[in-house]
């Protein structure tokens, strides 16, 4: 069974790169990493940009808030 990880990606150029390094650290115990970068496309109070290239990281990016079945679930994860 595959094990998947989705790290939730937001906030100023310090939060990215914890966020980053917490994906790293979910990539070693073997689980399949995705990053939601649905943050930066939101309209929130308090605009960010994203600092950090995703790709260069070798990540699959996605926007799991975007997501039509996210919101109908109104899923949380961990």
């Amino acid at each position: 069974m595959k094990n998947y990880g989705i790290v939730d990606i937001k906030g100023g150029l310090a939060n990215q790169i914890f966020q980053l390094s917490f994906a790293n650290y979910l990539k070693t115990l073997g689980l399949h990493v995705y990053l939601d970068i649905s943050f930066f496309s939101s309209n929130h109070p308090f605009p960010r940009d994203l600092e950090i290239d995703i790709d260069k990281f070798g990540y699959k990016q996605i926007k799991l808030k975007n997501n039509l079945l996210f919101r109908i679930l109104n899923s949380t994860f961990f």
